[in-house]
């Protein structure tokens, strides 16, 4: 590994990742910004830990999770942008992000997103779909559910690097997410034409929920849009040696 030349960051899903820059749509696709390398995992910790591991063995100096969310407490909303302090697993194992580097990053951000949120990010082994377990999470203490960044910031903080997560809200606490929303996307968030209808077929209910679900999405990732235009040099700060 080199001497922290840039800031790596993982994403799970496509959508995700083009909110920072065009990226093919492939696992392990790499696109190169100003200080910054974003490489494409898929869905879930084992694929988040591999694309991590990779960014660091290739000089990454610092690593971020970047993506959607859900919300686990009822005042956060679509759109709404979650700076975590701490990442927490479902074993219980707490990971620190770096204070400095989320500082620096929230400052950049833009007015018009509002207040970034703080409060810990659980990072679950599937999808949380129902608004009943995802209310059994904010019990517990966490604030938003992801399934990737306890694993990149495992690899991170094994070696020693800052870790960051940035997150923007997809689903409130209350919205129960379609099966054909889980079942019917590939490992990078893209429609499966034939799952998709089959679900449908089996649950045609869902189907009026999907509009909102949309609707969500697009204010998510139009958040990620306006955290990339503004907030890219503050995300690349913390691969330049850690002042």
């Amino acid at each position: 590994m080199d001497d922290g030349a840039y800031t790596g960051v993982v994403a799970a899903l496509w959508a995700e990742a083009r909110c920072l820059t065009e990226i093919d749509a492939a696992i392990g696709a790499q696109a190169q910004l100003s200080g910054v390398r974003l490489r494409l995992a898929g869905m879930g910790a084992e694929r988040a830990a591999k694309a991590a591991q990779k960014l660091l063995d290739d000089g990454a100096g610092a690593l971020v999770s970047w993506g959607t969310c859900g919300a686990l407490q009822s005042e956060l909303f679509a759109g709404d942008v979650v700076l975590p302090h701490a990442v927490r697993d479902e074993a219980g194992t707490v990971y620190d992000t770096d204070a400095r580097w989320r500082t620096r990053v929230r400052a950049a951000l833009s007015p018009e997103l509002g207040s970034a949120h703080e409060g810990v990010l659980l990072s679950a082994a599937r999808p949380w779909a129902t608004a009943a377990e995802k209310r059994r999470g904010g019990a517990a203490g966490a604030a938003v559910v992801d399934m990737e960044s306890a694993a990149v910031a495992r690899v991170a903080l094994d070696v020693g690097v800052p870790f960051l997560a940035i997150r923007v809200i997809v689903d409130a606490v209350d919205v129960t997410i379609p099966s054909a929303a889980i079942a019917g996307v590939d490992t990078l968030g893209r429609v499966r034409p034939w799952p998709f209808a089959l679900q449908l077929l089996r649950r045609p209910g869902q189907l009026m929920r999907l509009p909102r679900l949309g609707r969500d999405f697009a204010k998510a990732t139009d958040g990620l849009h306006s955290i990339a235009a503004t907030c890219l040099p503050a995300i690349a700060s913390a691969s330049v040696r850690h002042a």
